[in-house]
C-alpha cells in the first residue's frame, strides 16, 4: 500500500467524522507527510489485523506512531511499564531489608 494509493483513497472519504486513521503496520513509509496534509492523525496500526483488538483496547495509554507499527509500540510500553515495575518492587525489598 503505497502512500499514493492512501492519499487517493482519503481525497473519497469525509474526513471530518473522524480523529484517527489507522494503516496497516507492515506499510513502509513514515505517515507525518500526509498525516500533516490531510491534518488528522494519521498512525501506522498493527502489523497483523488480528492484533487490532489488543490495540484497540490500549489506544488511549499508548502513543501510536508515525514510524513504528502499534503492535511494536504496544511492546515497547510493555517492556518500558515492566522495567519500572521491576524496578519500584526492588526498592520496596531493599527499603524491607534494611537497605537504603
Amino acid at each position: 500500500m503505497s502512500e499514493n494509493l492512501v492519499r487517493d483513497i482519503l481525497k473519497e472519504i469525509n474526513l471530518n467524522e473522524y480523529n484517527l486513521i489507522l494503516l496497516p503496520g507492515f506499510i513502509q513509509w513514515d505517515t507525518t507527510k500526509l498525516e500533516e496534509e490531510k491534518s488528522i492523525e494519521i498512525k501506522k496500526g498493527p502489523e497483523f489485523a488480528s492484533d487490532l483488538p489488543m490495540i484497540l483496547k490500549h489506544i488511549d495509554s499508548v502513543k501510536l506512531s508515525n514510524k513504528t507499527a502499534a503492535n511494536r509500540v504496544l511492546e515497547i510500553s510493555g517492556e518500558q511499564d515492566y522495567e519500572e515495575i521491576v524496578k519500584e518492587q526492588s526498592n520496596i525489598a531493599k527499603e524491607n531489608l534494611g537497605f537504603h
